[in-house]
């Protein structure tokens, strides 16, 4: 799951999010500011998935997880993030107005 898919997507997210600005810049000769938030919260969920996997390193490796609770919080955070990268998606017509 991790080496075929998740890793691969995460870097297929930033190809395509470093495309999008690079057009968005030509087109505007600046970056968007819904663009910079949202590549923002793209990179603390990519730092997210960093800190995951290398957890999921330590307990395969038999060392003392997380709690239960550091669990529970992270998988908020999660949530959270993509729901503000969706957010970002949907609501950019309305962040692009003057």
């Amino acid at each position: 799951l991790i080496s075929r898919i998740m890793n691969p997507a995460m870097l297929a997210a930033f190809l395509f999010g470093i495309l999008l600005a690079s057009v968005l810049i030509t087109a505007a000769e600046q970056l968007p500011n819904w663009l910079g938030l949202k590549l923002g919260l793209v990179f603390v969920l990519s730092a997210l998935h960093g800190k995951l996997l290398q957890q999921f390193r330590c307990i395969s490796e038999g060392r003392a997880p997380w709690s239960a609770r550091a669990y529970c919080f992270l998988q908020r955070l999660n949530v959270l993030l993509l729901t503000g990268i969706v957010g970002l998606v949907v609501l950019k017509p309305v962040l692009a107005q003057p």
